[in-house]
């Protein structure tokens, strides 16, 4: 950049009451001021002064909810035992994966600081015996439904700023775990503000910067030129699951089915809440669309409604899956409606004698948009009620609930469940946990109906005695 591209920018920054951040530029060398600069360029000023409008903006960002109701008019729920009520989607489902007509999409900006585990979220190992990454267990079904339907499923992965070349490396060092069309972009990034309103410097002297939230993959993929791609390889859907969630179901003929003949333009996934303190967002009906509001942005009134039979009346919980069609994330992108929320944070910065604050309380706001979001922008919406048990427990937490051991949990009590439709049973101990550890390899089957059909298929079933992997 040369010095008149320079002052032009500077210039720029003026103009939007932030040229402060130029203030020590001239003391930096070369190779600081070109890093300093590439930073500045990612600023999109016509937003950040949106941003500032909203920091400055005395508004509570908790709306009043009172015109919402439950979506039990909306909710799709298909029990095992009336496979024949929902096998027409499975058929349409298996159609579009054979066709090569659905990728997946991860999100997978995360860490897992949280956990106590260094690195990006999906490569902590969570498997009971082989300690497989998170990043193994979606790659193996992808692999699974590409080998069963004869068919390539591409997987888009969005990493963030600080775990996009760590994640890329993981993936070369495991050969890309055999799959063959896997595409890594990045995060988008937002600008963090001061309660002012004013960008701040981060600990490297450059304007502090954050993701912009899983929302931010609409204009991520199309600034990543990967929904031209997308059409190239005669792509319509895209289904979108989080890092956190072991227990997903990558690529699910039922569901995408379902969105097909729905006619749908973004689906969900929804499971009953534990409680009606559960730190999920909530699926509501607001007229007659599909609404999700985030759990901290309602009453704890409205969370503990009840109905007649003394359920939640707001039971159904957001597990971060979706199904969208290619066209409609081209939409959301041309568009950009999505809202930026902020959140106060502790965010280290540089001061005005360069030395490094480490706050000991939030100073500054982070902004971020949300998937779900897109839902009343959608023509159609399917949401589908599923079994936690089945396909949700995340790792949000270092102990407890949503933990890695709460998933090691819910893992061997799928898999108990599994192998006492075919008469087997496992010893527990007092808290109906096996006194030994199984794991149940996707490639062995990935589903109870699966796991039945192979046992039965097998001519020396192994004796399940002691410690064992079915692969």
């Amino acid at each position: 950049m040369n010095l008149d591209s320079v002052k032009d920018l500077v210039g720029k920054f003026e103009q939007f009451g932030q040229g402060h951040v130029f203030n020590r530029f001239k003391d930096l060398s070369a190779p600081q001021q070109l890093d300093f600069l590439k930073r500045a360029s990612l600023i999109d000023l016509d937003n950040l002064a949106t941003l500032v409008n909203t920091v400055r903006s005395q508004e509570i960002e908790s709306e009043i909810h009172t015109h919402l109701k439950p979506v039990n008019q909306l909710l799709q729920s298909f029990p095992k035992e009336h496979y024949e009520d929902y096998k027409e989607f499975i058929i349409k489902g298996e159609e579009m994966i054979r066709q090569g007509r659905v990728s997946a999409l991860l999100a997978a900006g995360g860490d897992g600081t949280r956990l106590g585990f260094s690195g990006p979220k999906g490569m902590l190992p969570v498997t009971l015996i082989k300690k497989k990454s998170l990043f193994q267990l979606f790659a193996e079904q992808i692999q699974l439904a590409q080998k069963r339907y004869q068919s390539t499923i591409p997987w888009f992965i969005m990493t963030s700023e600080g775990n996009h070349d760590l994640t890329n490396q993981f993936f070369l060092d495991n050969n890309y775990f055999g799959l063959q069309e896997v595409y890594f972009f990045r995060q988008n990034l937002c600008a963090v503000l001061d309660f002012d309103g004013k960008l701040i410097l981060d600990e490297n002297g450059l304007i502090a910067m954050a993701p912009d939230g899983h929302g931010g993959c609409f204009n991520a993929l199309a600034s990543n030129g990967l929904l031209e791609k997308m059409e190239l390889l005669g792509i319509d859907i895209l289904s979108y699951f989080q890092v956190d969630n072991p227990l997903v179901k990558c690529i699910d003929p039922l569901f995408i089915g379902l969105h097909v003949l729905s006619k749908a333009e973004m689906s969900c996934k929804g499971v009953k809440k534990r409680n009606a303190s559960e730190r999920v967002g909530i699926f509501c009906q607001d007229h007659e669309t599909v609404k999700v509001v985030e759990y901290s942005q309602v009453s704890q009134k409205m969370l503990e409604m009840e109905d007649v039979q003394g359920e939640l009346m707001f039971n159904i919980g957001n597990t971060g899956i979706h199904l969208m069609n290619r066209d409609f994330i081209q939409k959301i992108n041309n568009s950009n409606p999505l809202h930026f929320y902020k959140t106060k944070k502790k965010v280290t910065f540089l001061d005005r004698d360069k030395g490094i604050v480490i706050p000991a309380e939030p100073n500054a706001y982070k902004f971020e948009r949300l998937i779900f979001d897109a839902l009343p922008e959608a023509e159609n919406v399917v949401l589908l009620e599923v079994a936690r048990k089945e396909e949700f427990s995340p790792i949000k937490n270092a102990e407890g609930d949503d933990s890695l051991e709460s998933f090691k949990k819910d893992q061997l009590c799928l898999y108990i469940e599994w192998l006492k439709k075919v008469h087997i049973d496992v010893p527990c101990g007092e808290d109906t946990i096996p006194v030994f550890n199984i794991e149940i390899s996707p490639f062995f089957a990935d589903n109870q109906s699966a796991f039945i059909e192979k046992w039965q298929s097998l001519a020396q079933k192994p004796e399940i005695l002691t410690e064992i992997y079915l692969e």
